[in-house]
């Protein structure tokens, strides 16, 4: 299967879906070193 390998071992890396029958998404998140920053004011 494709979601099966090496990267799906490493730390920080994570595999989510939707549930959707009709539309499933699959998506691969991975850690940044990235600071988040907010530069909007809610209204």
């Amino acid at each position: 299967m494709f979601y099966y390998g090496d990267w799906i071992t490493m730390p920080g890396v994570a595999i989510c879906s939707c549930n959707d029958g009709l539309r499933p998404d699959i998506f691969k998140l991975e850690k940044t070193d990235t600071e988040l920053e907010i530069n909007y004011k809610p209204i």
